[in-house]
């Protein structure tokens, strides 16, 4: 496993155990690198809430706990971080 799949492999954990529902992520629409990247690490396209990032962006988004059901995700609104190796969420 690479060093990317492991640092979120990681943050996933962090998230999970601080009871997150879920995380949402932004990532430019010319970056294929990190499009396929996202996509093999269980993340799938956003189409909710398009209004809030550039029209250029792709929103992904990824369940982390698997008890909460779907419908107790927050909506595309949610931004993701990675700040001193530890994923936080915040309402925007």
């Amino acid at each position: 496993m690479g060093t990317g799949r492991r640092l979120v492999g990681a943050a996933v954990e962090q998230l999970r155990s601080r009871g997150v529902p879920g995380v949402h992520l932004v990532v430019s629409a010319s970056n294929d690198p990190a499009i396929t990247f996202y996509r093999r690490t269980g993340f799938a396209e956003v189409t909710e809430d398009r209004a809030t990032v550039p029209e250029e962006s792709i929103v992904f988004g990824r369940r982390v706990d698997a008890r909460v059901p779907r419908e107790v995700m927050p909506p595309g609104r949610v931004s993701s971080r990675v700040l001193s190796g530890v994923a936080r969420t915040s309402r925007a």
